[in-house]
Formats: structure tokens, sequence, C-alpha cells
């Protein structure tokens, strides 16, 4: 009689282990699978960085506003632009930035000091996605002298 509880009593101990075992590869398997959705959408837009294409037409020195020009189909929504000259960073508000309309004129606008560019910066233009994915260096362009 003592013989068949112990045989039980093995059975029920396998039986937890077993359970136990498929908890955990189910709680792995649900945080791997939830990392891998998270990168897909990241992938995604990095993706829709590398689709965008601007141009920046016009930079001039003395000047509180460059040309863009949108070339791609603007299916790509962006939220924000910005401008960084010589490691300055300017807001930069345009009143189509997801259209494609033709040297579209972005008023620039430093937080302290002056909103005029100098000849011979290096002017390059950041997308901020909705996502809150950052787009650095989609166009660029040196500002010349007028």
């Amino acid at each position: 009689m003592i013989t068949k509880k112990r045989g039980q009593t093995d059975v029920i101990v396998t039986v937890i282990l077993v359970l136990i075992a498929l908890a955990a590869v189910g709680l792995i398997g649900y945080f791997i699978m939830n990392q891998v959705r998270g990168g897909t959408s990241q992938a995604q837009s990095k993706a829709d960085c590398l689709k965008l294409d601007f141009q920046v037409i016009r930079a001039v020195d003395k000047e509180s506003y460059i040309n863009i020009q949108r070339n791609d189909d603007a299916s790509i929504k962006i939220d924000k632009l910005t401008i960084v000259a010589d490691s300055a960073s300017f807001n930069a508000s345009s009143a189509a930035p997801n259209s494609t309309q033709l040297a579209v004129p972005i008023k620039i606008q430093k937080e302290t000091g002056a909103n005029n560019l100098a000849a011979g910066t290096k002017v390059v233009l950041n997308a901020m996605l909705p996502d809150g994915t950052v787009c650095s260096g989609i166009a660029e362009k040196t500002v010349t002298a007028i």
C-alpha cells in the first residue's frame, strides 16, 4: 500500500513540474512577441525616414527663412521640421510640411539670439514623424552670402 502512494506522489510532482515549465515557456513567449512587435514598428518608422526626399532650395545669410522642396509623394506624414545650423537648433514652422509644393518657405526661430543664418553655415533639415521618430539629416545645404 505504501508503494502505491509513493508512485502517486511522483506522478503529481511530475505533472506540477510540467505545468510550471509550460507556464514559464508561455510567459517568455509573450514577452518575446511583444518585443518583436515593437521592433517591427520602429523598423517601419526608420524605413519611412529613408523614403523622405527633401531638398533645401535656398538658404541665404541675413534671412530668417529657408526654402525647401519635397520630392517624394508626401504619403509619409510629418509632425514637425527642425533645422540644425552649426550645432544650434532652430524651430522650423511651415504651413505645409506634408506638401509637395515647390520651394516652401520655412521660417526659422532660434530660442535665443538672432534668427538669421550666417554665410558658410551648414544647414541640416530634420523631420519628426507622428510616432515620435526623428529622421535626421533628410536634407542639407551650406548658406550662401547675398
